[in-house]
């Protein structure tokens, strides 16, 4: 009997550090057609003493929210969000369920990290009472 290829008991914990600050163990798997398409999105933003505001940032690029040093850092854009065993990845490249993995960092140190939805709001695992955060919309290559 063949055994399934599913995950190797001996798979590399090259992710563990991170996941022992923020307590999410979230490994990302995404398509490479996916990155190559999605290239920045658009989040809506508001907070204590911080004007309510929209800001386009390309994945994987970082901006200024205030004076104080607040940065909005965007890790990883899916267009259809998918997580299995810890692991998300997208299910395809057509927005059925867009999501945005983003930092909130204070200088050098992650305040808050999570997922922000497009259309699900209500399973957002990014929480800060310092900025709420909406995701608008995403930007595709062509189109």
């Amino acid at each position: 009997a063949a055994i399934p290829a599913s995950r190797p008991a001996d798979a590399p914990h090259s992710t563990d550090f991170k996941h022992a600050k923020s307590g999410k163990p979230t490994q990302l798997d995404i398509p490479a057609d996916v990155k190559a398409k999605w290239k920045s999105v658009e989040l809506a933003y508001s907070g204590k003493n911080i004007q309510p505001r929209k800001v386009q940032i390309s994945v994987g690029s970082e901006s200024g929210i205030d004076q104080s040093g607040l940065r909005l850092r965007v890790v990883a854009f899916v267009p259809a969000f998918q997580s299995d065993a810890g692991t998300v990845t997208s299910a395809s490249n057509s927005p059925d369920n867009p999501a945005v993995l983003v930092q909130l960092v204070d200088k050098a140190q992650v305040l808050s990290e999570g997922w922000v939805f497009q259309k699900y709001p209500d399973f957002n695992t990014y929480q800060s009472e310092k900025l709420q955060l909406q995701l608008v919309s995403a930007t595709a290559t062509g189109g």
